[in-house]
């Protein structure tokens, strides 16, 4: 019923946004070839693995930290798609990642 009712007066739930971001990125990598696929997850374990070099364990970061972070990497993926579009897939998806983390409740 609630989620009726935001749908019908255009508000929509971060989380169900986010969610429905990381399906689109996980449907894309299936229907890439090997080479594409390796790009995609290449690009989101290295950056996964900087940030970490960087910054600590990421379970450890303020939720704060996690949420410019999360934005800064979809802005570095939004960037980069144009040159990079596989790639550019696999920092989408570490920033979704974290955005996720930043969402309050069990979702």
């Amino acid at each position: 019923m609630l989620a009726l009712l935001k749908k019908l007066i255009g508000k929509q739930d971060p989380a169900d946004l986010i969610t429905k971001e990381a399906i689109d990125i996980i449907k894309r990598h299936q229907g890439f070839n090997e080479q594409q696929r390796r790009e995609m997850m290449s690009a989101f374990y290295h950056a996964k693995a900087r940030l970490v070099m960087e910054n600590g364990d990421i379970q450890t970061w303020a939720l704060q930290r996690k949420s410019v972070v999360a934005k800064q990497a979809r802005e570095t993926a939004k960037d980069a798609y144009e040159f990079a579009p596989y790639g550019a897939c696999g920092v989408a998806l570490i920033s979704l990642y974290l955005e996720a983390q930043t969402m309050r409740g069990a979702r």
